[in-house]
């Protein structure tokens, strides 16, 4: 199991609270970094349908919100139109902090990734200033990582989705992934994760490559000494 832990504070003495807030969305309700002084997000009403007159209806009390965004769209065109709603006042929080920092002390946004084995148990310190998420599947581990990294890595971590179904595969298809994707860390997952599949396909490929690397010599347990 991994555990990823972000805190606020450079110093044991003291933690800073809301660590990294945008970092985990926890759906429709959650409010980016850019606009949580207001107690209330943006509402979404989507592929609504017009009656027979033309006309949509929504019941909505619009007290808590100053713009209304229409956007109608048919095969087409397209019509854009902003309503500014008179005089109605944004419910914002307050995001003073009540407990200021010490100025004496230097603080800075930490995050941690500490790995434990089955019957280790956790202890945060300060659960009110730590932002925590447990990675405990392949699933996960992957989501996670294509949530922290830039959007045009995407397709690359997509490319390797099927390690996570890598048993349901044929030999065959298995076979074709591994020729397609071959790389140092592929093999390196396969002789943990799969050795069998490894000792089998794999170990007489890095055996016999003309140009052998650190890598290479330590998957296939060679010594060599290197100068």
């Amino acid at each position: 199991m991994m555990y990823d832990e972000c805190e606020q504070d450079y110093d044991d003495d003291y933690n800073y609270n809301n660590c990294n807030s945008n970092s985990y969305p926890t759906g429709a309700s959650w409010i980016s970094t850019f606009h949580n002084f207001m107690v209330d997000s943006a509402l979404v009403l989507s592929n609504l349908t017009p009656d027979e007159n033309g006309n949509i209806s929504v019941k909505v009390d619009f007290s808590n919100y100053s713009i209304i965004d229409v956007l109608v769209v048919d095969d087409n065109s397209s019509y854009q139109e902003k309503v500014y709603l008179d005089s109605n006042d944004l419910n914002k929080r307050d995001l003073r902090l009540t407990d200021p920092m010490d100025s004496e002390k230097n603080f800075a946004e930490l995050r941690k990734i500490k790995t434990f084995f089955t019957g280790e148990t956790v202890k945060i310190d300060d659960i009110t200033s730590t932002t925590f998420k447990i990675i405990d599947s392949l699933e996960r581990y992957l989501g996670y990582v294509k949530t922290i990294t830039s959007p045009n890595f995407t397709s690359i971590w997509d490319n390797f989705s099927f390690l996570l179904k890598f048993d349901s595969l044929s030999l065959e298809e298995q076979l074709k992934k591994v020729s397609e994707y071959f790389c140092h860390e592929l093999n390196i997952y396969l002789y943990f994760r799969h050795n069998d599949f490894f000792n089998e396909h794999i170990r007489k490929v890095l055996e016999f490559k003309s140009e052998k690397t650190f890598i290479d010599f330590f998957l296939n347990r060679k010594q060599r000494s290197f100068e």
